[in-house]
């Protein structure tokens, strides 16, 4: 089996590991140290925690040094004439590297996966945690020996799934308070003779390599262990639905014994919200449920496992648990009104729903997109009904998810073509989108009228004078009066990019329609190709800097250019 191990040092990393061997991996033979993956309920995460005296152990190392690449790295004073210079450009690489990511992952693949034809790893996260679309963050392909490399900006604790071919594994990335958190994972085949099946998402096995017992996926592991250990003694046997919910219940008090001191905010929300997502599909009391999980909690919108279990409780809420309250059927509220102020009548007198807005407002939104998909509402309704949500909500959060909403039912997702459109200049000149050549293009929408669309365009500054030369800024502006559009770019010569204004052409659709826009702002990233690579796409005060970052460094000789 091969272990892959990176560099200490920044500067081993940076400088030296470049020019040995493989580029990025020293080669190590050894027995086998990761474990095969066990059976987890949840996750499909296996962790072996070494020591460097397990490892000494374990390990026969093999390692050739070629002498040309030391030679190349003896010559760096050719190439940098004095200390000063080195220094300059040393910082100018730190600043690089620092700042265009803050998760790597270095993976090997099973010699399996090098018998496909599409010998790509790909990073996705979701969009949301109830739409959940899969957004691509990064590919890499695969060397001859399987190993890869994937990176990734974030500012919070997250699932990522990585995928090659129809295999599908996930880990947990927990971003650093500052610097680079690195990842060393190796990536089973499936265990299914269906490896080949290209239509059926098939779950794979994936070691983590760390010496941290608190490592967030570490903390997983261990707590997948406790839950294993109880459902083995519950399959021995036939169980009751009141016996189930004990099991589950001593799950949760062991894990909170086995793990009082452990910290991390993210795990205990993982222990508690997967035994309440346990108990949710094994139909427990809602009542009993609600009062230990959801009544005066803070609604986590951006946490996987608390969605998991949201999703659960709040499964056709409003078609079953509001309408025995009401006496009043949802499928008239929906179809026939259209009307988010009698929606929101609806549930008024919902005791759960009205003990928080940010959980009414996702309660709504979770169960509209549910309704777009069932045949007894009108999908156009549900539409019309999730538009003006949006603009009554005043939570970001959920703004963000109506939003990748729309989008998916409107066809506008990542990979799909661009719609192009015209629009007109402050000089009343026709601008057409399709126009611009060999520069992807980051897409604005804005109106001067939102105090949020004001503040990105600011934030937008900072990104011209960043890679203004690299991509095309264009901001669109969607409000009615062309007066007051050419007044505000008049007032603003600090923003030196392009300012088109919305306007309705003959024979055609406007920018606003094309792009169904319902509220601002929103951006949309377009590659050379004219294909959405994000749509929505990260605002400036979001990290689409990082996104850029990512794009325009220079990749190794194994990555795929975008």
């Amino acid at each position: 089996m091969k272990i892959l191990l990176t560099p200490k040092t920044f500067v081993m990393r940076k400088f030296l590991f470049p020019l040995l061997p493989n580029k990025c991996f020293y080669s190590i033979e050894c027995k086998e140290l990761l474990q095969s993956s066990q059976r987890n309920f949840f996750c499909f995460l296996s962790v072996k925690i070494f020591t460097l005296s397990a490892l000494y152990e374990f390990l026969t190392v093999s390692f050739v040094f070629n002498l040309k690449h030391l030679n190349r790295l003896l010559s760096l004073n050719v190439i940098f004439k004095d200390l000063f210079t080195f220094i300059l450009f040393a910082l100018t690489l730190i600043i690089n590297f620092v700042f265009s990511q803050n998760i790597i992952i270095h993976g090997n693949a099973h010699p399996v996966y090098l018998q496909n034809s599409d010998k790509v790893a790909r990073l996705y996260t979701y969009s949301d945690f109830i739409s959940q679309q899969e957004v691509l963050q990064d590919k890499d392909s695969l060397d001859n020996k399987g190993r890869f490399t994937l990176k990734l900006y974030t500012s919070q604790t997250q699932p990522v799934i990585i995928r090659i071919k129809n295999a599908v594994a996930k880990i947990y990335v927990d971003p650093p308070p500052q610097g680079i958190q690195e990842y060393i994972i190796k990536m089973y085949p499936p265990d299914s003779i269906q490896v080949n099946t290209n239509d059926i998402d098939l779950n794979a096995p994936v070691s983590i390599l760390t010496n941290d017992s608190l490592e967030l996926n570490t903390l997983i592991f261990e707590f997948n262990k406790i839950y294993n250990k109880y459902l083995d003694e519950a399959l021995q046997k036939f169980l009751n639905r009141s016996v189930l919910f004990k099991k589950l219940d001593s799950i949760l008090i062991d894990a909170k014994t086995t793990f009082k001191n452990v910290a991390h905010p993210y795990f205990q929300n993982y222990i508690n919200y997967t035994i309440a997502n346990i108990n949710c599909n094994a139909t427990r009391d809602k009542n009993t449920l609600a009062n230990i999980f959801l009544m005066y909690k803070p609604v986590q919108s951006q946490n996987y496992e608390y969605m998991e279990f949201f999703n659960c409780f709040f499964k056709d809420y409003l078609i079953a648990d509001i309408t025995k309250q009401t006496n009043q059927t949802i499928y008239y509220v929906v179809n026939k009104s259209t009307n988010i102020q009698q929606l929101l009548n609806y549930i008024k007198d919902d005791k759960l729903l009205n003990s928080n807005d940010t959980l009414k407002e996702l309660v709504l939104i979770q169960n509209l997109y549910h309704f777009y998909f069932n045949e007894k509402f009108n999908p156009y309704a549900v539409q019309i009904l999730l538009e003006q949500l949006l603009n009554y909500s005043k939570i970001k959060a959920n703004q963000k998810i109506i939003q990748n909403i729309i989008q998916e039912f409107n066809q506008l997702k990542q990979s799909m073509p661009a719609p192009d459109f015209v629009a007109l200049t402050k000089d009343s000149t026709v601008f057409q989108l399709y126009s611009v050549q060999k520069l992807p293009i980051y897409l604005n929408f804005f109106s001067i009228k939102s105090p949020n669309s004001l503040k990105e365009l600011k934030e937008l500054q900072f990104i011209q004078k960043k890679f203004g030369h690299k991509v095309k800024l264009i901001s669109v502006c969607i409000d009615e009066d062309f007066k007051e559009f050419k007044t505000f770019v008049k007032q603003h010569p600090e923003y030196n990019w392009l300012f088109l204004w919305n306007f309705q052409p003959h024979n055609d659709f406007s920018a606003k329609t094309k792009y169904n826009i319902k509220a601002t702002p929103l951006f949309f990233l377009i590659d050379t190709q004219k294909t959405l690579l994000f749509s929505p796409a990260p605002a400036p005060s979001d990290g689409i800097y990082y996104q850029f970052q990512k794009m325009f460094n220079k990749r190794n000789p194994n990555r795929i250019a975008e």
